[in-house]
């Protein structure tokens, strides 16, 4: 199985974190792209990186 990439949310303080954080929302992807395309979309959204 190939590289996984995966982000943790929590969507109520716009929060994306790179590190497991309790009571937030695991994502994972498997396409690098795929990734960094959801990732600017956080941002644009306002997501603040941790």
């Amino acid at each position: 199985m190939g590289q996984s990439y995966i982000v943790w949310l929590c969507d109520a303080c716009r929060v994306a974190s790179f590190h497991p954080v309790e009571g937030f929302r695991e994502q994972h992807f498997l396409d690098h792209q795929f990734f960094l395309n959801y990732l600017q979309q956080l941002q644009n959204q306002g997501y603040k990186f941790q």
